[in-house]
């Protein structure tokens, strides 16, 4: 019975080379569809319904920012209140304060205390506050507190619903469209673009792009409001220890473009990565029985 049969080396080296050969053509498509796109045109699948959504989203997010520093005024004056809590006027010697700090015809008792305590040099000795307007003034304090936090909840409800809403129904879209695009393609069109890959494109890619219009953008829009409003109110109370302060800027601002450099680098290492291994993944099951039959497991693997 005559046959060919093929040495077992000899089929490696050939599924080694086949895969050589797509990974090569996977990646010269790579370089050429991977380039830097503007930031707004990734938005120009959305339609009017998207853009009223993601502008709700983005106002919701900065008004949520905003609330961060505002937070600080009430803890401000509740740490204010309670540093100054009412002295009991039952251990007052009024006699001496009389003496030390008021006027020679002033003399101060239990009974005209709050008359005429504004005539005497009492300000940082003895907070004239009474008990009751004591708690009364921390009753309000802690309602203004509370408000400000059930507002600043329905801001990031608000910020994260549309936002989300907004970027799904554009992510849907571009699949979509991607799709189309595809189908619609010459048929030497898949001679140099593999399935994995396009699949890849389809998934991976269509994710990244996701993130960065989503849940990211509303959290970008938030830190700029929270950010801005607190140098306002730094430089409002104290703006020489601002200085102080934003005199290490320069220093994490070159860190984080340095940051950012980097991590678009190993993004775009990143997106080429999965495509070949989405290709060599699709071509390895596409084939199983031949990769199986001539035992080339862990060539593949290796790849």
């Amino acid at each position: 019975e005559e046959g060919i049969y093929m040495d077992e080396s000899n089929a490696n080296d050939s599924l080694l080379i086949a895969s050589n050969k797509n990974v090569e053509q996977s990646t010269a498509a790579t370089k050429r569809s991977l380039q830097s796109v503007p930031f707004f045109s990734l938005f120009r699948f959305a339609n009017q319904f998207d853009l009223l959504l993601l502008i709700i989203g983005l106002l919701s997010a900065f008004a949520h920012g905003a609330f961060g520093p505002l937070m600080l005024f009430f803890f401000s004056a509740m740490i204010e209140t309670f540093s100054g809590q009412p002295t009991d006027f039952c251990k007052l010697n009024f006699t001496a304060l009389s003496i030390q700090y008021c006027q020679p015809d002033t003399l101060l008792t239990s009974a005209n205390y709050l008359r005429h305590v504004n005539q005497c040099n009492l300000t940082w000795t003895i907070n004239h506050t009474s008990p009751i307007m004591f708690r009364a003034q921390l009753h309000r304090q802690a309602l203004s507190l509370i408000g400000a936090g059930c507002v600043s909840v329905v801001f990031a409800f608000l910020q994260t619903s549309f936002c989300s809403l907004a970027c799904e129904r554009q992510t849907r879209r571009i699949r979509e469209i991607a799709f189309d695009a595809l189908l619609r393609k010459e048929i030497t069109y898949f001679d140099t673009h593999t399935i994995g890959e396009l699949s890849t494109v389809l998934i991976s890619n269509v994710n990244k792009i996701h993130d960065g219009i989503g849940d990211k953008l509303g959290l970008s829009v938030q830190f700029v409001s929270k950010i801005a409003l607190s140098l306002i109110v730094a430089f409002y109370h104290g703006w020489k220890m601002s200085l102080v302060i934003l005199s290490l800027a320069p220093a994490i601002w070159i860190v984080l473009i340095v940051a950012s450099k980097i991590e678009q680098n190993i993004f775009g290492q990143e997106l080429k990565a999965y495509e070949c291994a989405g290709a060599i993944a699709e071509e390895v099951f596409r084939n199983i029985r031949t990769v199986l039959s001539f035992n080339g497991v862990e060539y593949e693997q290796a790849k």
